[in-house]
């Protein structure tokens, strides 16, 4: 068995260092807790759970809030991007259930009964009591896309990709740009502000019959709005959709009736799932950090957990994604 004496030999330095930087606490530069922490890994140290959480009065156990269902690319993506992160720390995951007995979610009371040492909220239904409970409570928690005063927030850069992504759809000669997106919420409030803004700074006028409002990863709603779009009097020549999800559904009921993806509109992704890369014509989109925003959230509420943070005040950080290139946004060779 591995032992703490067998790492400090190895790292040269001693064991309440090794202990220290194991256990979070301790005035330790970054850089060696994590050449510590990654020397005891390829050691195969294992701790023993019962006594580190007596020593330290700590779990070592971080809660996960999500409300959805995993088939969605981008928060499994997120929510491994926090599982690697925690590992590294020293910390496990579990998930909150809630009981609906009186119809509040009991998100606090599940998270005292695990004994969390803190929370991620990845997404749920914000506005529930449960939920709200919990982030007014004394419990440290951080927020994944989601603004909640008090609390910290680690989120993709919705407002600024989205002017991105207008400035190079004008680049390459589009002028009629319409934009359907998801769900009323904070995303979605981001992502229109970075549309309108984007058009305002290529001099564009904003259409009001352009906006269009559909679900995610909803393709039949996306669909209906695309269709509505080709009818009228002036359709737009490139279009918005709120995720690759929706814009291959679309793609795919086209394909149905005999068209082509250029017969009707160009057409511009969100997210950069997996399949948006082998879908034919492959997407434009934009392909949000997952890795860095999990890496980023578990980070901040550690540093608040263990006090490494003096005066912690909330914040929110903002990560920016990548702009994939594809076919479904050509160059437009003149302009309409």
């Amino acid at each position: 068995m591995i032992t703490l004496k067998d790492i400090a030999s190895v790292c040269g330095v001693s064991v309440a260092t090794v202990s220290r930087a194991l256990n979070g606490s301790g005035d330790i530069s970054p850089a060696q807790v994590e050449r510590i922490r990654r020397t005891a890994a390829q050691m195969g140290y294992l701790p023993n759970a019962a006594a580190r959480a007596l020593k330290t009065n700590r779990s070592f156990m971080l809660g996960i809030l999500y409300e959805d269902r995993m088939d969605h690319e981008y928060f499994s993506l997120v929510i491994e991007g926090i599982r690697r992160r925690a590992e590294e720390r020293g910390f496990d995951l579990a998930f909150l259930s809630h009981n609906t007995q009186d119809g509040n979610a009991e998100y606090p009371e599940h998270a005292a009964r695990r004994n969390l040492d803190g929370v991620v909220l990845v997404s749920c239904r914000w506005q529930e009591t449960g939920v709200q409970r919990i982030l007014a409570g004394p419990l440290p928690c951080i927020v994944i896309d989601y603004a909640q005063k008090g609390c910290d927030t680690v989120a993709n850069d919705n407002l600024g990709s989205m002017k991105q992504l207008v400035r190079e759809a004008y680049a390459r000669g589009y002028r009629r740009l319409a934009f359907i997106h998801g769900e009323a919420g904070y995303v979605t409030d981001e992502r229109l502000a970075g549309f309108e803004a984007g058009l305002q700074e290529c001099g564009l006028i904003k259409r009001p019959e352009y906006i269009r409002s559909a679900r995610f990863r909803h393709a039949a709603s996306s669909w209906r709005e695309a269709k509505a779009l080709t009818e009228l009097s002036v359709p737009p020549d490139c279009v918005f959709f709120p995720d690759d999800f929706s814009l291959m559904g679309v793609m795919d009921q086209l394909r149905q009736r005999g068209l082509c993806l250029r017969d009707c509109f160009a057409a511009v992704g969100y997210d950069g799932i997996g399949p948006s890369s082998y879908f034919y014509p492959r997407l434009f989109t934009y392909r949000q950090d997952t890795e860095t925003i999990g890496r980023l959230a578990v980070d901040r509420l550690l540093d608040r957990i263990l006090g490494q943070v003096e005066n912690w005040e909330p914040g929110e950080v903002i990560v920016p994604g990548t702009m994939l290139q594809g076919d479904t946004l050509p160059p437009k060779a003149t302009l309409g």
